[in-house]
């Protein structure tokens, strides 16, 4: 991902927030910042990362494949995918028919390890891909990752209207440290991270806390951290350092995501400028470099 692409995603998503009072959901916040993405890329003289198919989207290192180079690629990913939901949708019937099955973290762990058993089995050029953007669709029980603009596609390819209400029938409310939001901020931040790159990823994480402060939830520093957490785990397997098998044996929340009861949560919009000034203000930046900090000093960044 480019300066130039990242720039314009602030500049757009500035611009609409500070012009609309009012509320938008995940979805509204994705479609306008992917959409100001390609605007952006197709005006330069690259290729934008998100206008073009599912096979040209970009690296999380910003180099200019990041799910699939050609056709054939791009079938065996979306066949990967499929394979992962397919295992989520397993995991989740089996443990819905337990009259004493997993709830809250204990089930998320489940189906991260599941997912991750899945992929594993998978070409090695597509399995990390095919597992981060297969625990996003598979966990997802709202309509975000199948309607986003750009980026909808890969989720949709995923599985079928009918085979979704079956998979949200039995999800049950998997969670992270207790709450399910977290879990699905750290699932989709992990898939963008697949699609758009870890800037573009933070970039519309920090810009949907923004939205929030119109009329949502106000900002949330813990939202922020399961965004950034997401971002870190996806890095890591993406490049390697975190191996499919062992997330398959051992995945544990409160190794890959911190405590959130310290941070801040519910900051209005006045509050936030009063204590941070902008996004890009220094003192708003030393806050989330701290939280990414305490991300990557957890124990599965570690091992």
């Amino acid at each position: 991902m480019t300066w130039a692409l990242i720039a314009g995603v602030v500049w757009a998503s500035e611009t609409a927030f500070l012009g609309s009072h009012r509320s938008g959901c995940a979805a509204e916040v994705i479609g306008a910042a992917t959409k100001s993405v390609a605007e952006v890329g197709s005006s330069s003289n690259a290729p934008s990362p998100v206008a073009e198919p599912v096979t040209r989207l970009t690296t999380p290192d910003g180099g200019r494949a990041a799910v699939a180079d050609t056709p054939q690629t791009a079938d065996a990913l979306t066949a990967g995918v499929r394979r992962v939901v397919l295992a989520v949708r397993e995991a989740a019937a089996e443990n819905h028919a337990r009259p004493d099955g997993l709830r809250g973290d204990r089930l998320t762990e489940c189906l991260v390890r599941r997912s991750a058993a899945a992929a594993s089995q998978l070409p090695r050029a597509s399995a990390p891909k095919a597992f981060l953007l297969g625990l996003a669709a598979g966990t997802d029980d709202s309509s975000v990752l199948r309607t986003a603009p750009f980026i909808h596609q890969v989720f949709v390819a995923a599985e079928s209207e009918d085979e979704r209400r079956q998979r949200v029938a039995v999800l049950g409310k998997p969670t992270m440290r207790g709450r399910r939001d977290l879990a699905q901020h750290f699932v989709v931040s992990a898939a963008l991270t697949v699609l758009v790159g870890p800037e573009t990823a933070e970039t519309l994480g920090t810009m949907k806390e923004l939205r929030d402060t119109q009329g949502g939830t106000n900002f949330s520093f813990a939202d922020l951290a399961a965004d950034l957490s997401g971002i870190a785990f996806a890095t890591h397997v993406l490049k390697a350092k975190i191996a499919l098998g062992s997330l398959a044996d051992s995945f544990l929340v409160s190794e890959f995501v911190p405590e959130v009861e310290p941070l801040p949560e519910n900051v209005t919009w006045q509050a936030f400028l009063t204590e941070y000034g902008s996004a890009q203000n220094e003192r708003f930046l030393k806050r989330r470099d701290a939280i990414r900090q305490t991300v990557l000093a957890l124990p599965g960044y570690r091992k």
